[in-house]
């Protein structure tokens, strides 16, 4: 099974985007700051990015999607929102959408006031592999400052990490956690949940695109797996598709 894993920055580099998904063909994409707006808006306009999941689900042909808001905003009459999905060419099994902050999305009046500390949820799903069910887990996690986290960083995990540890089978954690590998909250959360980083042990120092404006290295979003699954090969795309680079792994399940 081939997964990606990509925050797609609000669609703002979607031609690049879906031409990539196209080229890896993955059969499960994890994503983080995905719009979705319940109009198709054609891709000349400028504001066809608010329908960046509706593109991708046709364009690239998935038709299972998962969508959980964390903030939504009204624009032209109708309601836009903005959160975490999961797009797979499986059917996606028994969908539930968790909070680490607050109970449920919160609304802004302008995209542009948003503090999205506020809200942040992570998304389970199974999927049947015809091997096995796989826990698909997604979640963009608290933003701190410094790529170390800090004690709500390690707060939030753990409540990632304690409903890990009530899954039965296999289980694949995909996100952009804004925490580097050697932090000490991600750190704690692989002690806790048992999980392997599927880029240990390739050149891989950061997963920002050129784009970002952070410009130092930070390897910040992660594909991580169950020991009972084998990684075939994980590596980044070096296309600027978003100001995060996709991460693609081939895993044996």
């Amino acid at each position: 099974m081939k997964i990606m894993q990509i925050n797609v920055w609000g669609g703002r580099i979607a031609r690049p985007l879906l031409e990539l998904i196209r080229d890896e063909a993955p059969d499960i994409i994890f994503t983080q700051e995905m719009y979705s707006y319940p109009e198709t808006i054609p891709a000349p306009s400028p504001w066809a990015y608010f329908d960046t999941l509706g593109r991708i689900a046709s364009e690239a042909k998935f038709e299972h999607t998962f969508f959980s808001a964390c903030t939504t905003f009204t624009i032209f009459g109708r309601t836009l929102s903005y959160g975490n999905a999961i797009l797979s060419k499986l059917p996606l099994a028994q969908t539930t959408t968790l909070y680490t902050a607050g109970s449920g999305p919160v609304h802004f009046d302008q995209p542009t006031t948003v503090e999205h500390n506020l809200t942040r949820n992570y998304q389970h799903a199974i999927v049947d592999t015809g091997r096995t069910k796989l826990n698909l887990i997604n979640h963009h996690a608290h933003w701190a400052a410094n790529p170390a986290g800090d004690e709500v960083s390690v707060e939030r995990l753990q409540q990632v990490a304690d409903y890990i540890a009530t899954l039965t089978g296999p289980t694949i954690l995909c996100g952009d956690l804004n925490l580097s590998p050697s932090s000490p909250a991600f750190k704690q959360f692989i002690a806790n949940t048992g999980l392997h980083e599927a880029l240990a042990g390739t050149e891989v120092t950061t997963t920002l695109s050129p784009a970002h404006y952070v410009a130092e290295p930070i390897q910040c979003d992660h594909i991580l797996t169950s020991p009972a699954l084998k990684i075939i090969h994980a590596d980044t795309s070096d296309k600027i598709v978003s100001d995060h680079k996709a991460i693609i792994a081939e895993i044996d399940c």
